[in-house]
């Protein structure tokens, strides 16, 4: 029977992360929490440690920018993602899969997850299980074939490595399953593809990003690939909400979302706060007027029930503040309809 571990990848450790990491534990699979240590988050100097956070035990695998050298993978220069590590594993998350397998080399598969992905359903069981009746070497969303025409930016200036594009592929990153004799092939190739990239003459050259990489590699080493965009698991793009916190679904769907981000809550929710916050208090008698918020916070606000008085907190701080209070729960969705009055303006 064939084994496979679970990974998720982060730079950061918050709660709602954590609660994405324990809804993998729950699939009864072996999992690891992968984070980038560049700047100490967790301190220790060991690689490989049993921590726990927020009540949750998890076994963590530190990466840092000396370890990508260590396995003589190409590092390029900081294109302002988290410094020259974060650059890195954010150009080549495949990096994190082959540290992994370096230190956890006796998986046959490997599941490579993002911190900003979420599967909407109560653990991954039921994901899991649906690729465990396959041996395929590699399982991304959006796998295709691509030509050098198609305007996708991240074969431009690829053609240093290859003769023509006959041989291009590209998906999407965030959430991909790799056999382990896959990885060990790729591993292999990114080692020497760059050499074939520092020793080239070309002035316009490109490293080549995971999604590029690995998709056309695979297909180029004979691997089998499939794309669990067309099994219904597809990746949806919604990057305003962080769903571990927020919870907005009516019902499980097994579907991963991808990016979500609270951050990005929060920079909306400052934007409510500067842009409208004025025109909602012009409203007859101070009321705010629930059409004069954007889409993305009326399942939050929907009660007009709020009074123009002096108040410690302004909109954005207790809208934020009310988010946070009313998104727990194991993947259930709350209905933002409030029976009180919850936000008074300042």
């Amino acid at each position: 029977m064939s084994r496979t571990l679970l990974t998720f990848n982060t730079y950061k450790i918050t709660p709602a992360i954590i609660s994405e990491f324990e809804k993998m534990q729950k699939s009864g699979l072996d999992c690891v929490l992968v984070v980038n240590n560049e700047y100490g988050i967790i301190d220790s100097k060991t690689s490989v440690i049993e921590k726990e956070f927020f009540g949750v035990k998890a076994k963590c695998l530190l990466v840092h920018l000396c370890d990508i050298e260590n396995l003589k993978l190409h590092v390029i220069e900081d294109i302002g993602k988290g410094g020259l590590l974060g650059s890195n594993i954010w150009y080549n998350t495949d990096y994190l899969a082959y540290f992994v397998r370096h230190h956890f080399s006796d998986y046959d598969f490997y599941w490579s997850i993002d911190y900003d992905c979420y599967l909407n359903a109560s653990d991954y069981k039921e994901f899991i299980e649906f690729y465990d009746r396959e041996d395929t070497d590699f399982i991304a969303s959006w796998f295709r074939k691509e030509r050098s025409d198609s305007g996708w930016y991240w074969i431009e200036c690829v053609d240093w490595a290859y003769d023509n594009d006959e041989c291009y592929y590209g998906c999407v990153f965030g959430i991909v399953r790799y056999s382990g004799r896959a990885l060990d092939v790729l591993y292999k190739r990114r080692v020497e593809l760059g050499e074939v990239f520092r020793d080239s003459k070309k002035e316009d050259k490109r490293w080549h990003f995971c999604e590029f990489f690995c998709a056309t590699e695979t297909i180029l080493n004979g691997f089998s690939a499939r794309s669990f965009t067309d099994d219904g698991h597809k990746i949806t793009a919604f990057d305003l909400l962080d769903f571990n916190i927020n919870r907005v679904f009516t019902h499980y769907d097994n579907k991963v979302y991808h990016p979500v981000k609270e951050d990005l809550l929060d920079m909306k929710i400052k934007e409510l706060y500067y842009s409208n916050l004025g025109r909602a208090i012009n409203n007859a008698n101070g009321i705010l007027d629930y059409m004069t918020l954007p889409f993305y916070l009326r399942h939050v606000v929907k009660s007009q029930d709020f009074v123009n008085s002096k108040n410690d907190y302004t909109l954005g701080e207790s809208i934020a503040r009310e988010v946070k209070k009313y998104g727990g729960g194991g993947g259930v969705v709350y209905n933002f309809s409030f029976k009180k009055k919850i936000f008074k303006l300042k």
